[in-house]
């Protein structure tokens, strides 16, 4: 459940596009055959509206500190993270449970990616962001239109228009 310069286009894409990642495999949950999906959409929906604040504040001030690369990236892996952690421990709705654990493995997966895009800004080498950026877009993508498609509107976001303009600072 997770959006997508840093300071520039990057930050504010993911913005955009990291909605609610998931931290982990799926957890049990003994409880999920008395849950609707409604149910678990509003709750879901109200993790990833804290999340998108939460990203949004960093966007902000990253603009106007004109912070760009790992710290910021970095910052934005750990609050996916926590996110990840409440809505991993939700319960799910049993018919829709196996949709939504493997979104909750994907979610995981974004957040690896975030963690390559800050590993790739340490080491200030263009391509390597670029790679890692379009690796994460593409599964980001997928992620919402999977989101979108169970009902969980918050963590299903729009997507950015122009790749990250910050390119690293090596060639």
């Amino acid at each position: 459940m997770r959006s997508l310069a840093v300071a520039g286009i990057v930050l504010p894409a993911c913005l955009l596009l990291v909605s609610c990642g998931i931290a982990g495999p799926p957890a049990h949950d003994a409880g999920s055959h008395t849950t609707t999906l409604a149910q678990f959409d509003a709750r879901a929906n109200e993790i990833c509206m804290t999340l998108t604040r939460e990203q949004e504040a960093i966007g902000r001030r990253s603009r106007v500190l004109r912070e760009t690369g790992e710290g910021i990236w970095h910052e934005l892996v750990a609050i996916s993270r926590s996110a990840d952690r409440g809505v991993r421990a939700l319960p799910k709705p049993s018919a829709e449970a196996d949709v939504i654990d493997r979104l909750v493995v994907a979610y995981f997966q974004e957040a690896q990616d975030e963690e390559e895009i800050a590993s790739a800004y340490a080491t200030n080498n263009a391509d390597r962001i670029q790679t890692a950026f379009a690796t994460f877009l593409g599964l980001a993508r997928r992620d919402a239109a999977v989101a979108h498609t169970l009902g969980m509107t918050a963590c299903a976001k729009a997507e950015p228009e122009e790749p990250p303009p910050d390119r690293g600072r090596a060639a």
